[in-house]
């Protein structure tokens, strides 16, 4: 089977060259001799009217009586070859601009095919809806487009055109590569775009059948480890963050701990909290990491890992040798001689700094 594509204006090119040859010339082309008739047996036949009846009449009182047809074949090349299935139903929906038809076959399977303004047709969905129990012609879309009705000889089942909730996270719903669904930034789900608020602002839904789409992610940190000891605002870079509304806002959460986010054009800054309100170190170790998360309210927009070490514990955990222990470690310790302590400070209160 085969599924094919017919602009409308050629139809409408060919239904009306078939009303006009059968009007004005007998149902004759020139060459061809008869292509227009009057179809189902019906007694009356295609006439030789003046020219100006064509206008006078565009349809005709006698069409729907008289049903015209015509004997050359409207040709269109197959779009969708599926050798493995004998297609028995289509249904055609249209949403965002995009074209998705649903086509049922002999096998009581039900395939979704979405088809692209180059004439691309992808399969990217099917669904058994009884075994081997043929699909009956009548597809039928509900009035609004969000359910199907699909008919096989003993049941009738009514099942919504997408499921985009069954993916609960961004790379899920981004995965399923549905046409109908997409991801709502700000909202935290998977929905069609016409459920998501602001979902036609740039950014605030992310297309599932776009191949080259991405959740977003934090792309850059200016710095992704800091002493436990220190406070300092972190660049946050995630591309295509969405713009927020009036009084809306962003906020960064360090594990539980919330701190405000400030806007920038190429994602946010935030500050670091303080060390009393972040999770202690283990025993045994220098470091504790953290999800750095970006919020909307209550809804993950993108996270990624942050760490604060402590100086001292390496010093600590330096044995013998706490001056090599501190100078050597991965976190940029310093040693204060004098002072014989292993810092994170630029400088020493006293004395000679080793780094």
């Amino acid at each position: 089977s085969a599924l094919c594509v017919y602009p409308l204006d050629e139809l409408d090119r060919h239904f009306d060259s078939t009303r006009d040859l059968c009007y004005t010339n007998g149902g004759h082309l020139q060459g061809e001799g008869e292509v227009a008739y009057i179809e189902y047996e019906v007694k009356s036949s295609c006439a030789n009217l003046p020219l100006n009846t064509i206008k006078a009449y565009p349809c005709g009182s006698d069409h729907t009586p008289s049903p015209m047809a015509s004997r050359i074949s409207q040709e269109a090349k197959a779009v969708l070859e599926m050798s493995s299935y004998h297609l028995t139903a289509v249904a055609v929906s249209v949403r965002e601009g995009h074209s998705i038809v649903f086509l049922g076959d002999t096998k009581g399977n039900l395939h979704k095919v979405y088809l692209g303004q180059d004439g691309e047709a992808k399969v990217y969905a099917n669904i058994t809806i009884q075994l081997n129990s043929p699909i009956n012609k009548d597809l039928l879309l509900d009035q609004n487009g969000r359910h199907i009705y699909i008919m096989t000889k003993n049941i009738v089942k009514k099942r919504p055109v997408a499921e985009c909730e069954d993916h609960l996270d961004c790379q899920s719903c981004l995965s399923a590569k549905d046409p109908y669904c997409g991801w709502c930034v700000l909202q935290g789900r998977c929905c069609q775009r016409w459920e998501c608020k602001q979902g036609s602002l740039q950014d605030q839904w992310l297309w599932s059948f776009k191949q080259t789409q991405q959740c977003l992610s934090i792309h850059h940190l200016s710095f992704y480890n800091i002493s436990r000891g220190e406070k300092n605002n972190i660049t946050i870079s995630v591309k295509g963050l969405p713009s927020l509304g009036k009084g809306e806002a962003y906020s960064c959460f360090f594990q539980d701990t919330q701190t405000r986010a400030t806007l920038t054009t190429t994602g946010v800054v935030c500050p670091t909290p303080d060390a009393n309100s972040l999770p202690p170190i283990d025993y045994g170790d220098e470091f504790v990491v953290l999800t750095l998360s970006l919020r909307f309210m209550n809804v993950t927009v993108a996270e990624t890992e942050f760490t604060f070490y402590n100086c001292t514990l390496v010093q600590q955990l330096s044995g013998h040798r706490p001056c090599q222990g501190c100078v050597s470690s991965r976190w940029g310790c310093k040693w204060c001689v004098h002072q014989h302590i292993c810092t994170h400070k630029q400088i020493c209160s006293k004395g000679v700094m080793i780094f």
